[in-house]
């Protein structure tokens, strides 16, 4: 083989290996993003994902009998209006 022969085969492999890599980039990114915790998919979003964070809360601590039924409802309107 000549000169032109080597180059084009090496050339050929460095292409090969970019595009394994790539690949390979892409396969993480995948990953990380189907792993993710929905709540980190939500933040900076609409804020629902706390809202309904912030209502459950209310729900438990009114279920534990922390809150009577007159401020359970005033905190959950409260959160709803805001």
């Amino acid at each position: 083989m000549g000169m032109m022969g080597m180059m084009g085969m090496g050339l050929g492999m460095l292409l090969w290996t970019a595009l394994l890599i790539a690949l390979i980039a892409v396969a993480v990114v995948l990953v990380v993003r189907a792993t993710r915790r929905p709540t980190d998919a939500h933040r900076g979003g609409s804020g629902r994902r706390e809202d309904s964070s912030a209502e459950d809360e209310v729900r438990m601590r009114y279920a534990r009998g922390e809150l009577d039924t007159d401020e359970f409802r005033r905190r959950l309107q409260d959160l709803r209006e805001n």
